[in-house]
């Protein structure tokens, strides 16, 4: 039979609570998808008209010593948190035990923050390869081989959806760098 997974979006405030995080585990919750915009309250203040980061990062040790396994994903928004990807890609490759990914989104007028300013996929790119000095060639490369394997086979072996570009890291000599830098 199959089984479904249980995936959690959310903002982490009640994953705060040990014993109710320990519920959800229970009820068998698996993955969460964390909204998570940066290490500072200037952020939060902005973005969600409070103070959360020391609630986010609460959340985020609670979930951690649950063994649920997270993918945190960041707003950014213009002029506001693009210098703290660097930052927050280190706390990511920090607690990669249980941090699966890092999701980098750009803002839409939905939330209390209507800012209309709004990046590409191509400035987002720019701006997490000059934040955190990993070169866009690199990423680029690995764009590059999936689109030629799914070419050559005829068919999605590797995904590619409009609005977002993946590419992965891998661990030499106590550095993380792009797997498009071997190709």
């Amino acid at each position: 039979s199959k089984r479904n997974t249980v995936f959690l979006i959310t903002n982490g405030i009640r994953l705060t609570d040990y014993g109710y995080l320990n519920k959800l585990k229970a009820s068998g919750l698996r993955y969460i998808s964390f909204s998570f915009n940066g290490l500072s309250d200037e952020v939060y203040n902005k973005i969600n008209s409070q103070a959360l980061c020391d609630l986010k990062l609460q959340a985020l040790n609670n979930i951690k010593r649950s063994g649920i396994r997270v993918i945190l994903s960041v707003l950014v928004v213009k002029g506001l948190n693009e210098k703290q990807l660097g930052a927050t890609l280190k706390y990511c490759l920090e607690n990669r035990g249980f941090i699966e990914e890092l999701r980098i989104r750009t803002m839409v007028p939905v939330s209390k923050y209507l800012s209309t300013e709004t990046y590409t996929v191509a400035d987002l790119l720019d701006i997490f390869c000059r934040e955190t000095s990993i070169n866009k060639q690199d990423i680029l490369k690995e764009a590059s081989l999936k689109k030629l394997s799914n070419d050559y086979f005829g068919k999605g072996i590797f995904t590619q959806r409009s609005c977002s570009l993946d590419f992965h890291l891998r661990r030499e000599n106590n550095r993380y760098l792009p797997v498009g830098r071997a190709l």
